[in-house]
């Protein structure tokens, strides 16, 4: 809680793969400009482009698309990271399961639905993971509110969905979270 720095460290028990560590990097909700990546041995340093908002839980999403630099191993499962700008971190979460052959590398998006129209063609979602080998997904960090979900398998990894490109699957409906709640499973798509 009142997190202030303006950047953060990871350290892995092995050389790992850059390129993949940056395909693998999600935050959220996301912050503008690029982010910078500096690494030293096995740590990597992730510096903030502008300073994060106030009273904002911050999720940081590490995922499977990591690979080791000898083996070419992938993680099995996302590592999450949650702070808070603030004196409180939301600890509300989403989780649940994609069924798909080949589950590898396919994104969660989340979107705060307060009546608007979403469109993931050209707006990016402000929550994002990526899901685990066996399908499974959690999203956490999220305030009370209604969220819409897509599952994307973002080709170009640009975070938009392109309709002759990329695979999808939406939640048949919004997923509410009151003040009261904590955790949302079994949302499966």
């Amino acid at each position: 809680m009142n997190f202030s720095d303006d950047y953060v460290q990871f350290e892995f028990s092995e050389y790992t793969q850059k390129n993949s560590f940056k395909d693998a990097f999600f935050i959220s909700p996301s912050v503008g400009g690029t982010i910078d990546f500096n690494w030293t041995n096995k740590t990597v340093t992730i510096k903030f482009p502008e300073p994060l908002r106030k009273n904002t839980t911050y999720v940081i999403s590490i995922g499977t698309d990591i690979l080791d630099y000898n083996n070419r191993n992938r993680m099995a499962n996302s590592y999450t990271l949650t702070f808070s700008t603030g004196t409180q971190i939301d600890k509300r979460i989403i989780g649940g399961k994609i069924f798909s052959k080949n589950a590898d590398g396919i994104l969660i998006f989340a979107y705060k639905n307060e009546g608007q129209v979403i469109n993931p063609i050209n707006e990016k979602p402000q929550y994002i993971t990526q899901v685990g080998a066996d399908g499974s997904f959690k999203i956490a960090g999220l305030s009370a509110g209604n969220y819409r979900l897509f599952a994307i398998r973002d080709q170009y990894k640009d975070y938009l969905f392109q309709p002759n490109q990329d695979d999808y699957g939406v939640y048949h409906g919004d997923v509410k979270l009151s003040k009261s709640d904590s955790v949302i499973s079994g949302i499966n798509k």
